[in-house]
């Protein structure tokens, strides 16, 4: 009996394989009769979408199958219509999986291209790939943010990127070509292989730019692994030179050139978080652009171990990721997310590190006044921002660096102390010089603070920095302030800057707005600040003496006499509050009077906000503050050229257009400074 079942359940089995055999060879024969439908079907079905959503022209000699599972495609050319065309291959030969095939899904397995040419032209403001950046128009739109799902979106990147990415390939003759009037910029690729997802290649590279012709030979090599998500990549200069990156000159003006670029890269996915891992290399690296430097800038070793975490609303910079760069190593923290508006909290903490790894990290050319410093002691740095657009007023701002047995040694091409002794400072006007005088006894309009009116000293503290001899160089609150206010208003309105910071920014930087020159402006303003190289008397006094207070007037004194034809010890409260008003908008000095040479009566509420304050330190009378209006009587150079001015106004039977004037410095919106 157990015999007989033992053999009918032999036999059924038996059924059931050859079934199933004859059900997989009856779907096979099917699909390689049907294959070419198929991928017509599929292949056709792809270009109808992509012509349609870009506007395309997109056509090839033949499409053929050879074999099982392999497409031919001929003389592929696509452009958009009525320009040059973008692109062209003369022969492709794709191999790809038969059981996706009949899914009607391509997945590539093996591709073989030979003579592709790529070509960016662009005549006027028209170009071949405009298609490119041009969106797509969405008539089902939905609610704000019912979309949002940076994951779900990053997960179909790489999965379509890894698909798309075969294990084995073999591109004959590439060219990539942009042209524009007299630019070009061309790479060629003589023979791109990947054999079991490794690749190496060489890239040639060829720029011309206003008839200056840069060359390049590269290495590329590396490997992509489909089933981990990995990607690791290197690109060095085979004739051991640096790489200079193509286009930026002629595009951004901006040069590029390194030693060595490696990245590696990892992807893993949880539930609803895309972590990525790994890391990038860069060495020899120099960068050269006007607005950040006028010299090369230069660093030696840059290291970026990353962990990055995207979830349906937010990246998120992980504390485990490690910056280095030349001799210095930081933990950054960063978490951007997006609701019904964008949060942003970012942090920095590195605790008693020496202090050396700092400034001799700094790359070169781009902290010009701090090269070849050396410091002993060790520091401690923390950074916090917690900034909400939807609660501005609520934005949290930490920065301060502490330190501990810190000591210059050596000052290296600028020395931090020459203000305290009499040197020679240019004034400049859009990084022009335009004069240059001692600040020192050998001016004859230099005056020690002694022989400069009380009222003025005190009406421009208040004015400007009126903690200035209690704080360290810095206002941690203000610059909160002066962030939440540039937010608001969508542009760099109000600096925060103290008298120190000034005075640095005015003595030993360039004028070139940067990220860049702000950094140094702050590390020189700690480094004379905490270490006491010059004293606050002697800074401000400095200060005073080289403020501009008009059109080419430097000077407390010069301006006393360009206004008053008075000696600065000799000002009346009206008169030195009036000059505290032009620090900050020195060339609108005489745009604040009438033709009948009065003050705007719109100056009578800073008039009145100064004399507060310098009632409340005693220097004047309750009543003159209460009654102190913007009236003053102007006498010297300034009172000769507004007559010219409105005597060349009436001479045209014309005026100037006081509503103009009035707005090209209203100080009523200028509140003095906290």
């Amino acid at each position: 009996m157990i015999r007989f079942f033992t053999a009918l359940r032999n036999r059924k089995t038996s059924k059931y394989i050859l079934l199933t055999t004859g059900i997989i060879f009856t779907i096979t024969a099917i699909l390689f009769i049907n294959k070419d439908s198929i991928i017509r079907h599929y292949v056709y079905k792809k270009i109808e979408s992509i012509r349609t959503q870009h506007q395309l022209n997109i056509g090839f000699s033949n499409l053929k199958t050879a074999g099982l599972n392999k497409l031919v495609i001929n003389d592929l050319y696509i452009g958009p219509q009525n320009q040059d065309t973008l692109l062209k291959a003369e022969d492709i030969k794709i191999r790809v999986s038969l059981l996706k095939l009949f899914k009607t899904n391509i997945d590539i397995r093996k591709i073989d291209i030979k003579h592709i040419h790529i070509n960016f032209k662009k005549t006027d403001s028209i170009s071949n790939f405009d298609f490119i950046y041009t969106k797509r128009n969405n008539t089902n739109t939905q609610t704000k943010n019912s979309n949002l799902n940076y994951s779900k979106k990053l997960k179909q990147l790489f999965s379509f990127i890894f698909d798309l990415l075969p294990p084995n390939a073999q591109i004959e003759d590439v060219h990539i070509a942009y042209h524009n009037k007299n630019d070009h910029v061309t790479l060629s690729i003589p023979s791109f292989k990947i054999k079991d997802y490794h690749f190496n290649t060489e890239i040639e590279s060829n720029e011309i730019h206003n008839s200056k012709l840069l060359q390049g030979i590269w290495i590329c090599n590396g490997h992509v692994k489909d089933d981990t998500h990995e990607i690791k990549a290197q690109l060095f200069s085979k004739e051991h030179n640096k790489i200079p990156i193509p286009f930026l000159e002629y595009r951004y003006n901006t040069r590029i050139e390194f030693d060595t670029l490696s990245l590696k890269f990892s992807q893993h996915n949880q539930k609803d978080i895309i972590s990525l891992q790994g890391k990038a290399f860069i060495s020899g690296l120099t960068i050269f652009h006007n607005r950040i430097s006028p010299e090369n800038v230069f660093l030696d070793k840059g290291i970026f171990d990353y962990d990055i975490n995207i979830g349906k609303n937010y990246i998120e910079l992980s504390k485990e990721t490690q910056i280095r760069f030349n001799h210095l190593v930081f933990n950054p923290y960063l978490k951007i997310e997006k609701n019904d508006n964008w949060h942003i909290i970012a942090s920095v903490d590195k605790k008693d590190f020496p202090s050396d790894q700092l400034f001799t990290s700094l790359p070169k050319g781009l902290f010009h006044n701090l090269e070849g410093l050396k410091t002993s002691g060790t520091l401690s740095y923390h950074f916090f921002l917690d900034l909400d657009f939807d609660q501005l007023d609520s934005l949290k701002f930490e920065s301060s660096l502490d330190s501990r047995n810190f000591k210059i040694i050596h000052f290296g091409k600028t020395d931090l102390r020459k203000i305290d002794k009499p040197f020679l400072y240019t004034a400049y006007e859009n990084d022009t010089p335009v004069r240059t005088f001692e600040v020192g006894p050998g001016n004859i309009n230099f005056r020690p603070l002694s022989q400069i009116s009380p009222l003025l000293q005190n009406a421009v503290m208040q004015s400007e920095d009126r903690s200035f001899y209690e704080h360290k160089g810095f206002r941690i609150e203000t610059i909160r302030e002066s962030l939440i206010h540039d937010i608001r208003v969508g542009r760099f309105a109000r600096g925060g800057s103290t008298i120190s910071m000034q005075l640095v920014k005015n003595i030993f930087l360039n004028r070139n707005k940067t990220i860049a020159r702000k950094l140094e402006e702050a590390l020189i303003v700690w480094l004379i600040e905490n270490n006491r190289l010059t004293s606050k008397k002697r800074m401000y006094e400095v200060y005073l003496n080289i403020a501009e207070w008009g059109p080419l007037v430097y000077g407390a004194n010069e301006a006393s006499h360009y206004y008053f034809d008075k000696e600065a010890s000799e000002l009346n409260v009206q008169e030195a509050i009036f000059l505290a008003s032009l620090v900050p908008h020195p060339k609108s000095a005489l745009y604040q009077f009438t033709d009948s040479l009065q003050l705007r009566p719109s100056l009578n509420g800073y008039f009145k906000s100064i004399a507060r304050r310098l009632e409340s330190r005693g220097l004047i009378s309750k009543d003159e503050a209460q009654n102190i209006k913007a009236e003053i009587t102007i006498a010297g150079k300034a009172k000769e050229r507004l007559l010219e001015m409105y005597h060349k106004s009436d001479s045209l039977e014309t005026k100037p257009n006081t509503s103009i004037l009035s707005n090209k410095h209203n100080l009523s919106e200028h509140l003095p400074r906290q």
